[in-house]
């Protein structure tokens, strides 16, 4: 039998559990130290997070920034591009 791209010969519920959890796409929203770090707000004004990527030909770095003020915050993205990548 084929259960979401893995053959097993019986499927019980801990197999499908366990095969459900193997699949499910990791985000920055998993559990673990970046979550973690993320939920953290305590006393933070500004938050970044950088994320590098080949796409194209070229390396691009992205910062994401949160400016957090009077209740409020302000988000801005910036892309740059690094170094072709062949």
């Amino acid at each position: 039998m084929d259960y979401k791209g893995s053959n097993v010969e019986t499927l019980t519920h801990a197999k499908r559990v366990m095969l459900d959890r193997a699949n499910k796409p990791f985000t920055a929203l998993n559990d673990g130290p970046f979550r973690t770090s993320l939920d953290k707000m305590d006393g933070v004004f500004r938050k970044e997070v950088v994320s590098y990527r080949v796409s194209n030909g070229f390396l691009y770095k992205e910062t994401a920034v949160r400016h957090f003020t009077d209740g409020d915050y302000n988000d801005t993205v910036t892309t740059e591009t690094l170094h072709s990548v062949e």
